[in-house]
């Protein structure tokens, strides 16, 4: 028995966006930078995905933000060549001393921090709004690619 399930418009996203297309168009406008290395820029790319389905299943926004910061601390210990005893926190401040990263994007990054680490300490749905999520992950994305083209023209 094949059944079709039709996917109707989570009700959250009606004051952020008109269509599922212009979800898909906003998502679209996010930079991946050529110096992002291949498996970086495919977990963007997946987060980019969840976050366009949230149109229709509005938990997956969560799941993309912290899908897009996994990629960040990842991008952050490969371009700072440090292993998993360094926090998040001193990565982030580190990348801005280095002058990998903007005040203004260490500023998003340790908001996505404080997110994460309230998701590993059980809180597991905080209150996020469509548009704080498009913000976060707009700046991870932008951060990301930032990061590794400054670390690429250091080196």
């Amino acid at each position: 028995m094949n059944q079709t399930v039709e996917l109707k418009p989570d009700p959250r996203w009606r004051n952020f966006v008109t269509n599922h297309a212009a979800l898909r168009a906003c998502a679209d406008e996010w930079p991946v930078g050529q110096a992002v290395p291949d498996d970086i820029a495919e977990v963007l790319r997946v987060s980019r995905e969840l976050f366009v389905h949230s149109y229709f299943v509005y938990e997956f926004l969560l799941t993309a933000v912290i899908w897009g910061l996994l990629a960040l601390e990842a991008s952050l210990r490969i371009c700072l060549e440090v292993g998993d005893e360094v926090s998040l926190s001193k990565l982030i401040r580190r990348a801005r001393s280095d002058g990998l990263i903007t005040e203004a994007e260490a500023d998003v990054l340790d908001a996505g921090r404080q997110l994460r680490n309230s998701i590993v300490h059980g809180c597991l749905l905080p209150t996020f709004t469509p548009g704080a999520a498009e913000g976060m992950l707009r700046g991870t994305h932008e951060a990301i690619s930032d990061l590794h083209g400054r670390a690429v023209s250091k080196h």
